[in-house]
This record gives C-alpha cells, structure tokens and sequence, in this order.
C-alpha cells in the first residue's frame, strides 16, 4: 500500500465531492506499490506583481524513482469544445488544459531550487 500525505484521511467525513476525492484516494493507495507517495490536496501560491496567484492539485503522486504524476479529479460535467475540455460555471468557463498546465508550471517553479 502507498504511503499518503496527509495522514489521517481516513478519519475525515466523506460526503460529496470529497468523498469521491477519498474513494479515488483509497484505490490509489491500495493499489500503488509500498514505495510510492500520494499527497493529496496540495495547494500552492506565489506573488505575480502586485497579485497572488493561487491552485491547488488534487493528487500528486511521486514514484520510487522520483517521477512525479499529477492527477485532477473533476466532479460534475465538463463540455468539450474545439478548444478543449471546459469547466462550465462561475462567471466563465474554464480551460481544463489551461488550469492544469498551469498548476504543472507552478508546482516545478516551487520545486526547481530544491533538486
């Protein structure tokens, strides 16, 4: 069983969308190797100028070898358009390719000093 970050996710209440977060947390676990690492909701910022720029990843999932495979798990309908997969909702719909080649670049950019 692979090894999650945080621990103790067991215990939290699972209803709706985090429950379907913890299912999908719970079969990766069971079914990754012991040398595997799950962190699960990693959220990150950084300043741009005079604003924060913010996300958040729902998995990120670190191999014995250190290759590191992030996972977005969405909820609910997505439209697929000529421009790809969209989030639809709030006051515009989101690129999902967009957001996540922006959480990947963000993530690195965190991550680059430290290796």
């Amino acid at each position: 069983m692979a090894r999650t970050h945080p621990e103790g996710w067991r215990l939290l209440p699972a209803g709706g969308a985090r429950g379907r977060e913890l299912a999908t947390l719970a079969r990766l676990a069971a079914a990754l190797p012991e040398d595997t690492r799950i962190y699960h909701g990693l959220h990150w910022t950084r300043a741009e100028g005079r604003t924060a720029v913010f996300g958040e990843v729902d998995f990120a999932v670190v191999g014995s070898g250190g290759r590191v495979l992030l996972v977005e798990q969405q909820a609910g309908f997505l439209d697929e358009t000529p421009a790809g997969l969209m989030r639809p909702g709030r006051r515009r719909a989101a690129q999902l390719s967009v957001e996540l080649a922006r959480n990947a670049d963000a993530l690195r950019a965190r991550l680059r000093p430290l290796l």
